[in-house]
């Protein structure tokens, strides 16, 4: 077995489409990888847009965010086409734990690319695909018995604004600063694995017809979700092994800005020590067209303009720490939000905009754990705008900004009209179907209902047949599972009724390959 690098029909890059077409290298093809070098990008060297000194990283799980898609073609038919969202969801279900480092370092998701900062390196991303010949090498496509088609792989990568997390202080937006920055795709190809065989065997390979059963993806798009409660068709065909629902908020996934940033906080900070001090008053950030960051009421206690604000002050003001001879200035040492950390910043304010003469530094290696997942928008932009981050989550099928809580609240299958099952709670299928069936418990929000007692073998335990099924429903309740739960209007307007948010129904499958006379396709269609 050897591993050969292919090329791209074109130059492969962010926003664009290419095609690589497998050469005839070896008898039999196996493993796929996507490797993809991405160009360094430092803003203290740019000079346009005020984009200079911007804090930018890139987006989580780099390496599956900027593949839109990716298509097998044989003789110019499509025969499985995967997303990449698939490739995340079906990692967070089937990784071997033990391997989490290097893969994480294989796609990006590391803190050298995704914390913020001023710059980050030149960086090589390899993509493992996960078609029925990589995860299979049972399944080793026979090219030596494919005379008269070729094999192509096919890729539609995400523009490069969509891929970046960024401080929101220049003009034009994300798109403006990916081009101050210069980033890009320096290379780009295909790594495959071949398979020699022996003289005899090439002979019976070549001249010998042959059936493989192949797994395949069925997804037939996102469904916009509006209410709190949503009915999916589900248009799926073949025998399916499992079903997996995930729902995208919108406010995580269109480049929203949030309030959790180390700048916003330094701020607040400040805010915090000088309230004791400052009762009746309103406290500004200096920042030039701004209104009120706070106001203080009578007993010197901190009153948000938005109450959305009001736990995040309330967990904030007995880490505080108050030191003497003030000058105005808050400082903020190596905060760590949501688990990502930041980088230092330094933020000085005029002191006319602070009577009081304390200065706040919070502790070095703190962790907030409070609730971070308000838009800025939420909170009526409330003070320190220049400082917000505009956020773009792909990984994220959770109701917060870490990605914990599941929006399914309850599901229920229907097949020809009869319940699959009696209505569930979303737990029961973010946890226990998992549990049962996979390797691995994902990430909130990845919910399963398997056919089969074991979906991750490719030897068949149970299928349901969507081609014998006229009428196949997916009800879904959204909302949060938590004690203190939001109203459902509030909900509903903030959470679902963000711009974009949509749900995505996915089916593993099983068909036919049919190899002979020196051409292949699928026994059953759609």
């Amino acid at each position: 077995m050897e591993s050969i690098e292919q090329t791209f029909n074109g130059t492969g890059d962010f926003g664009r489409k290419v095609q690589c077409p497998v050469v005839r290298n070896g008898d039999l093809i196996t493993k796929m990888y996507l490797r993809v070098a991405i160009s360094a990008g430092d803003s203290t060297a740019v000079t346009t847009g005020n984009w200079n000194n911007v804090q930018w990283a890139w987006v989580t799980s780099l390496g599956h965010a900027l593949i839109d898609n990716v298509e097998l073609e044989i003789g110019g038919t499509r025969i499985d086409k995967h997303w990449g969202d698939w490739l995340t969801i079906w990692n967070e279900l089937s990784r071997k734990i033990g391997q989490d480092r290097g893969y994480n370092t294989m796609i990006g998701n590391v803190p050298a690319l995704t914390t913020l900062a001023q710059a980050h390196p030149a960086y090589v991303l390899w993509v493992p695909l996960r078609f029925f010949f990589c995860r299979f090498d049972g399944l080793a496509l026979p090219l030596i018995a494919l005379q008269y088609h070729e094999v192509r792989v096919n890729f539609e990568f995400v523009a490069v604004e969509n891929l970046i997390n960024f401080q929101q202080i220049g003009t034009g937006g994300a798109k403006a600063l990916a081009n101050a920055l210069g980033l890009a795709m320096t290379s780009c190809s295909l790594y495959v694995d071949y398979i020699y065989l022996d003289s005899e065997e090439r002979k019976r390979f070549a001249q010998a017809s042959h059936e493989y059963l192949i797994e395949a993806l069925q997804y037939p798009g996102a469904e916009s979700v509006v209410g709190l409660a949503s009915k999916i068709r589900l248009n799926l065909n073949h025998p399916c092994k499992f079903l997996i629902w995930t729902t995208k908020l919108g406010r995580y996934s269109n480049g929203s800005s949030f309030i959790g940033n180390a700048g916003r906080f330094a701020l607040a900070f400040a805010a915090s020590g000088s309230a004791p001090t400052n009762a009746n008053s309103n406290i500004y950030t200096g920042e030039e067209g701004q209104v009120a960051f706070v106001t203080v009421d009578s007993n010197g206690v901190i009153v948000p303009r938005s109450a959305s604000l009001q736990a995040i002050y309330n967990y904030m003001q007995p880490v505080l720490i108050a030191t003497e001879n003030g000058v105005g200035v808050a400082e903020v040492n190596n905060v760590t939000l949501l688990g990502v950390a930041l980088s230092e910043v330094f933020l000085s304010t005029p002191t006319s905009q602070y009577t009081s003469s304390t200065v706040v530094t919070f502790a070095d290696g703190h962790t907030i754990t409070a609730d971070l997942s308000t838009r800025n928008s939420d909170t009526g932009n409330e003070g320190a705008s220049k400082f917000d981050i505009f956020i773009q989550q792909y990984d994220n099928f959770g109701n917060q900004l870490d990605g914990s809580e599941n929006p399914v609240l309850q599901a229920l299958l229907q097949l020809n009209g009869q319940d699959r099952f009696d209505q569930r709670e979303g737990q029961y299928f973010n946890y226990v179907q998992p549990w049962q069936c996979f390797s691995n418990t994902p990430s909130d929000g990845i919910n399963v209902y398997s056919f089969a007692l074991n979906p991750e073998e490719h030897q068949p335990s149970g299928t349901c047949n969507f081609s014998r099924i006229d009428n196949a429903t997916l009800s879904i309740n959204f909302g949060r599972l938590r004690a203190d739960g939001d109203a459902e209007s509030y909900y509903q307007s903030n959470y679902i009724g963000s711009n974009g948010t949509a749900t995505s129904v996915w089916a593993v499958n099983y068909n036919v390959l049919r190899v002979m006379s020196g051409m292949a396709g699928l026994a059953y269609s759609n």
